[in-house]
């Protein structure tokens, strides 16, 4: 039986025969204990309806083996009721979940078919079948085209029309599409690249060029977009019209996914654009890497951004790899000049393990240089850091850079960058299984109800899962999905068998996980997240972590009957903005979060450390905790004895406050709401502009618990209790939650 949807063969397909089109062929399943095995049965994933041509070999082009796919080859890739015969056994029967019907250039039957001169035999009848789509592409062109030219508008139309015939062929396989079970899609090979292009395939990339058309602007050979910056790095202004050199390089890769005359010269121009952008003075600080955008200079910058080395020489990479054939003898030069100097900058850099998404990238840019460069240092030097980087994250679980939406992502598709771009065997088993490792995080995170991505996270730029990436996590899983993948440029690898369950359903009833995140010599310096959920809800938090404002160290989500589920998330903010020198310290059980404040002393404002003051001293007119709940309904009130619900339809999040201090002021607790927004904050401080040093400030003495409940639910009558012990640590006790025990003071861990 195939598990695999036609989607995900489909990426299958497309991977293969880019590694067969780049040199880098694996030939797998060719041996003899595949043979033997195979004498069983078999369960091929694609069938393959194909011209008889001895130059179109689907298992070659595809870089499959035996058993992988259900070929049926005649001249001229026609579909009479003996090659239907044959796909609607092998999709019936053999659950094959993909058909793919692959025309090809300067294909003989069609070139016959175009001159349609005389035929002996049986070859009138196939040139009959072929004659529609003839005359079709004859309609679309002028009198005088040349008869290859009609052929290749032919081959084509043929291709498209026997796609369509097969679509509804009752009873079987039209069937079979309408359940959703069989996907059928035309593919053309190229003679001359080895490439096969999927044209149904593309839409996601035709919509993400079309998109960008009225952005290009041919004065600088870039694409330009409104920017919105993190609030580091950049000095620009938000809504300053710029041109990103990352975003083009992305541009310039889709361009020539897309080949055409136009398009490539295009993506040539903008290449050598962000080429001419880079330092590629070994002496500077800044070498191999690129500023952010056209308009900064990285001298400009607050700072430079080392990782641009990394992002930047990856794409780099992928242009040498997959379209080289596509560059002038001059620009190939430079390409793989600039990815040289990207690569050597990221081996002089040197980061460590726990940098994850970084460390894996640029593992996978030195081994993809040391290859297409011929450089062996490189190679070496990618291999023992990507070796390094999955011991690491053995020893610790998983990625350091715990649990995020975005950089478990890129973790995620630097694998598969890995895997489409590295020849290397013992490179790209380590890619494999960490490829493996991802999607069993991703799997215990994943809540079905809500469709989120449950928390802590170390590091999220958004409260709600980006729509893209939850599809791709789908489509990946096999779970059937109306939409195609939108343009990606890094060809996605199907989710191991063993994760998919986990995004179809919950499972049982309740769920209660405890992930080692980062592990040190003791639980203070050792990271661990719970995460709790439901069929309706979940809420997840880690045991002690700064408060920047890509965390999410308190996050839950419940349902609303609506796409758009409740967030309920916990802050620390200066004068309305999140504050990063604050430190929560938590305990979780099932539905219930116990937290306490802290302050770090080496932490910045509203970046962990890019805009720390030199002195270590803010200017402050408001701080405050706070238990923000989003919603578009949402409600606070006061349920007495210091507990407030947070509300949105169906469920509730109880807050359970207690008495506490700020150094030598009082904590006073108190709601808000507006639209879409309730809360309740910890108010810290509240008057005018003075001077806030942790290392000065006097004990800090501030915690609450939440529980996350069913509106039909009663909230605990216990009431959260803190301690001075007297030894420079408050006790802090809640219910059923247990004890934390945390500094009074402001600490660095």
């Amino acid at each position: 039986m195939n598990l695999l949807s036609g989607e995900q063969v489909l990426q299958e397909l497309i991977a293969g025969n880019r590694r067969y089109v780049a040199g880098r062929a694996t030939r797998p399943n060719q041996d003899p204990d595949t043979r033997q095995r195979l004498v069983q049965g078999q369960h091929p994933r694609a069938v393959i309806l194909t011209c008889a041509d001895s130059r179109v070999p689907p298992e070659i082009v595809f870089d499959c083996g035996l058993g992988e796919l259900f070929v049926v080859r005649v001249a001229g890739n026609i579909a009479d009721d003996t090659v239907i015969a044959s796909i609607e056994y092998a999709a019936r029967h053999l659950g094959v979940p993909l058909v793919v019907v692959m025309g090809h250039s300067h294909c003989g039957a069609v070139n016959a078919a175009v001159a349609a001169g005389s035929a002996e035999g049986h070859l009138p009848g196939l040139l009959q079948a072929i004659s529609p789509a003839v005359e079709r592409a004859r309609r679309l062109v002028d009198g005088g085209t040349p008869a290859g030219e009609v052929a290749e508008k032919a081959t084509r139309i043929h291709v498209a029309m026997v796609t369509e015939q097969l679509r509804h062929c009752e009873p079987v396989l039209s069937w079979l599409v309408q359940e959703s079970r069989l996907r059928i899609m035309g593919a053309l090979y190229h003679l001359e690249s080895g490439m096969v292009e999927f044209p149904e395939a593309k839409p996601g990339l035709e919509a993400y060029l079309e998109e960008r058309e009225s952005r290009y602007e041919p004065e600088v050979h870039m694409l330009g977009s409104t920017w919105h910056g993190p609030g580091y790095h950049s000095r620009v202004a938000d809504g300053t019209w710029v041109h990103p050199t990352r975003d083009n390089l992305d541009y310039a890769l889709a361009l020539l996914v897309a080949g055409g005359w136009e398009r490539e010269g295009r993506a040539r121009a903008v290449i050598q654009a962000v080429l001419d952008l880079q330092d590629t003075n070994p002496a500077h600080a800044t070498y191999g890497i690129w500023p952010w955008l056209l308009e900064e200079p990285l001298q400009d910058m607050a700072p430079p951004d080392w990782n641009w080395a990394d992002f930047c020489g990856a794409r780099l990479a992928q242009i040498l790899a997959d379209h080289q054939d596509q560059l002038t003898a001059e620009l190939c030069r430079a390409v793989q000049v600039s990815l040289g100097h990207a690569a050597w900058s990221i081996y002089r850099r040197n980061v460590g393990p726990e940098y994850t998404n970084i460390a894996i990238m640029g593992a996978g840019v030195t081994l993809a240089a040391g290859e297409l460069l011929g450089e062996p240092r490189l190679s070496e030097y990618g291999r023992a850091r990507l070796r390094r980087f999955a011991q690491h994250t053995r020893m610790h679980g998983g990625l350091n850079e715990y649990n995020s939406p975005t950089y478990t992502m890129v973790a995620l598709h630097e694998c598969e960058r890995i895997l489409q771009l590295v020849a290397d065997e013992d490179a790209r088993a380590i890619a494999e299984r960490l490829r493996g490792g991802i999607w069993d995080s991703i799997a215990a995170h994943y809540h079905p109800p809500t469709g989120q991505w449950a928390g802590p996270h170390s590091r999220a730029y958004k409260d709600l899962l980006d729509p893209c990436t939850r599809h791709e996590l789908l489509v990946g899983a096999g779970v059937p999905q109306e939409e195609t993948l939108p343009y990606a440029d890094v060809q996605h690898l199907p989710c191991p068998d063993n994760a998919a369950a986990a995004f179809r359903s919950l499972g049982p009833e309740e769920i209660e996980r405890h992930h080692a995140f980062v592990r040190g010599a003791t639980w203070n310096t050792s990271r661990w997240g719970v995460t709790w959920m439901n069929q309706t809800a979940c809420l997840g938090s880690i045991n002690h972590e700064d408060t920047w404002t890509q965390r999410r160290v308190l996050l839950g989500y419940w349902t609303l009957g609506t796409e758009v589920p409740a967030v309920l998330r916990l802050r620390f903010l200066r004068d309305g903005r999140d504050f990063a020198s604050g430190c929560v310290y938590q305990s979780q059980h099932r539905n219930r979060v116990l937290t306490a404040l802290g302050m770090r002393l080496d932490r910045g404002d509203f970046h962990v450390h890019l805009d720390r003051p030199a002195d270590g001293i803010f200017q402050a007119a408001d701080i405050r905790l706070r238990y923000e709940l989003t919603a578009p309904e949402a409600t606070v009130a006061d349920l007495g004895a210091a507990r407030y619900a947070l509300a949105a339809g169906a469920h509730r999040a109880v807050v359970h406050t207690a008495p506490g201090r700020f150094g030598d002021a009082p904590v006073r607790w108190e709601t808000g709401a507006e639209e879409g927004r309730a809360w309740v904050d910890a108010v810290c401080y509240s008057g005018a502009t003075h001077r806030l040093n942790p290392r000065t400030l006097a004990a800090v003495m501030v915690a609450a618990g939440v529980q996350l409940l069913g509106l039909d639910q009663a909230p605990s009558d216990m009431p959260v209790r803190l301690e001075d012990s007297g030894t420079g640590e408050v006790q802090v006790q809640w219910d059923k939650v247990g004890r934390l025990t945390v500094p009074l003071r402001a600490s660095t861990g």
